[in-house]
């Protein structure tokens, strides 16, 4: 994947304080405007029909995820574990992986990294050769107030991080070192096509543009189980034309559940599933997530298929020191998350393992 936008502005810093209430503020107003209207006379609100009381629904839970985003971006981290699936190549390929994301507006600080864990056998060593354990690969990224650091390699060399200055020269020196790292963007990848969860692109404002900008709201639907199904139709013309298919769920505080994506081309698909959890910040957060989209090599067409648990740690849960530019990121960061990782040319003695429940998902306990 290209870095090209890395350092673009806003790539990886959260919005300016008023632009940020300023968007919220007319996001919400627009969102929440038929709402509004509905309560000022309650003779109107019980003339309202099936189909504008699930609008209703569904622009106000747009304008939640909105504002809990901007909350949520002041200061948080959160780590993704799991695995990266291709099941349809003649040798069929398991990846586990692990993403980290931690920002800090008030720091000016963002980090983002991916850790592969490549299979022992391709590398030449004597614990390879033994068997004995796979080797993380880190891809790492960190900004604080303009200036980058980066990092791409096994950590067990010893190697530091790479001080690559700032713009683009920053871009043209992590371009050379091959860098990799998703920028998991949390709310505004949910509603968006599923590779955007494995994208190094700024995602930052996609929650309003996708739903607000870019489509309409063409159909609502109640389902079984207080679920609203929504289809929204894009404005886009030809090959780039496609419809949305949402569902919002009451159990969930109505965020969505699944997210999929069809288009002019049959070929060309996205889905994603979502589960949810209270956090102690006060708003939903999902602990799980599952998505798949196609990968197109010239004739052939793949599926890659995705599937983490998600924790997250936000407001005061993370002390400053996790914002210190100047050490190494993962401290204290892993140690919060208790996560034991290889480190100053020595192998992790706890070696990460994709969780035993990825795929035994239990939506019961969660309510």
């Amino acid at each position: 994947m290209s870095c090209e936008s890395l350092t673009s502005p806003g790539a990886w810093g959260v919005l300016d304080g008023k632009v940020s209430k300023m968007i919220r503020f007319f996001v919400v107003m627009v969102c929440c405007s038929s709402i509004l209207f509905g309560q000022e006379n309650s003779e109107d609100k019980d003339k309202e029909t099936p189909e504008e009381r699930r609008e209703s629904i569904v622009f106000q839970a747009i304008a939640d995820m909105v504002a809990n985003r901007d909350q949520l971006l002041t200061r948080y981290a959160v780590v993704l574990e799991g695995e990266e699936s291709d099941l349809e190549s003649e040798k069929p390929m398991v990846f586990p992986m692990l993403v980290i994301r931690c920002v800090s507006k008030k720091h000016q600080y963002d980090y983002a990294a991916k850790v592969n864990f490549q299979s022992q056998l391709q590398f030449d060593d004597q614990d390879a050769i033994a068997g004995l354990r796979s080797i993380e690969y880190w891809h790492e990224c960190v900004q604080c107030q303009g200036d980058y650091k980066a990092f791409y390699g096994p950590k067990r060399l010893g190697e530091d991080y790479r001080q690559v200055g700032k713009g683009e020269v920053a871009t043209k020196a992590m371009r050379e070192m091959g860098l990799d790292v998703p920028r998991f963007d949390p709310f505004d990848d949910f509603v968006e096509y599923a590779s955007m969860f494995d994208s190094n692109h700024a995602n930052t404002g996609s929650l309003e543009n996708t739903l607000l900008k870019h489509a309409k709201l063409e159909s609502t639907e109640d389902l079984v189980g207080s679920e609203i199904a929504t289809t929204w139709a894009s404005e886009r013309k030809g090959d780039q034309s496609y419809r949305a298919f949402i569902k919002f769920s009451q159990a969930n505080g109505y965020m969505p559940t699944e997210v999929s994506y069809k288009f002019a081309d049959p070929t060309n698909f996205s889905v994603a599933k979502f589960y949810w959890q209270k956090h102690k910040c006060g708003f939903l957060l999902p602990s799980r997530i599952e998505f798949a989209y196609p990968v197109f090599f010239g004739n052939r067409v793949n599926t890659d298929q995705y599937a983490f648990k998600l924790r997250w740690l936000v407001g005061d849960e993370l002390p400053d020191s996790v914002f210190d530019f100047k050490s190494d990121p993962r401290d204290p960061l892993m140690n919060l998350f208790g996560i034991d990782y290889d480190k100053d040319g020595q192998p992790a003695k706890n070696p990460w393992k994709v969780p035993e429940d990825l795929y035994q998902f239990d939506v019961s306990k969660q309510k």
